[in-house]
């Protein structure tokens, strides 16, 4: 089946934001497979400049409660 694609750029990118980055979850919220989700960052640079940063904010967060948590014994 071709035509107009089911989802556009903007609604990856609005799950991944609710979502903070998850793919799957983001996959879910749209109810659709992780792999399409996947597919748009990979095919649109907008999906995925924001996985990319929703991904980092994770990372430092997570970085910053581990150093909280060695720092404090």
């Amino acid at each position: 089946m071709t035509g107009k694609p089911r989802y556009t750029a903007q609604d990856i990118i609005d799950a991944l934001r609710k979502t903070k980055g998850m793919a799957y979850l983001a996959a879910k919220e749209l109810k659709c497979s992780h792999t399409t989700v996947y597919k748009y960052i990979a095919k649109h640079p907008t999906v995925k400049a924001e996985f990319d940063y929703q991904r980092g904010e994770l990372l430092d967060v997570a970085e910053l409660k581990l150093r909280e948590a060695v720092m404090e014994g």
